[in-house]
């Protein structure tokens, strides 16, 4: 017989994808704060693509994802298993989501990082509020000290 939280898990994990679906979608992006000069620290063109992960991790790590965004260029590209979000405004609706469902952030621990040039490979773990993740996998492109692509899986998703 299948407990409750057995069937409950996968629905979870469904529903995370769909709020994460529905804020990638450009009027969810109209909700929240825009991301502009003003939001960003400035020099951003001049980080090297191991400074931008440090800032995005530490954004992450904040919860804050406007600031999230400013690593990213105009016409980047975050891309999740069905769901895609692109430009600023869009990746901060869906890190938004993220966060939303996710509670406090308590910690993100990077597993293991491979470099080439401009494109890491980053895996890692994520406790949360509501959320843990055993076995995140993302990749970058960062050009010109900005996030160009970001692919993202939460593996191991599982919910408290």
């Amino acid at each position: 017989m299948r407990t409750l939280f057995q069937i409950a898990k996968p629905l979870f994990a469904v529903t995370v994808a769909a709020v994460l679906s529905l804020v990638a979608h450009p009027d969810a992006s109209a909700q929240v704060m825009r991301v502009s000069p003003e939001t960003c620290p400035k020099q951003l063109h001049l980080r090297s693509p191991e400074q931008v992960l440090e800032s995005h991790l530490a954004a992450f790590r904040s919860g804050n994802a406007a600031l999230l965004a400013c690593d990213f260029a105009k016409d980047a590209v975050l891309i999740l298993p069905g769901s895609v979000a692109q430009g600023p405004d869009q990746i901060q609706a869906t890190f938004g989501g993220f966060f939303q469902a996710a509670g406090a952030i308590n910690s993100v621990t990077v597993t293991s990082t491979t470099t080439q040039g401009g494109s890491i490979l980053m895996t890692y773990k994520v406790d949360s509020e509501h959320i843990l993740v055993s076995d995140g996998v993302d990749t970058f492109v960062i050009e010109k000290g900005r996030i160009v692509l970001e692919t993202a899986y939460l593996g191991g998703l599982t919910t408290r």
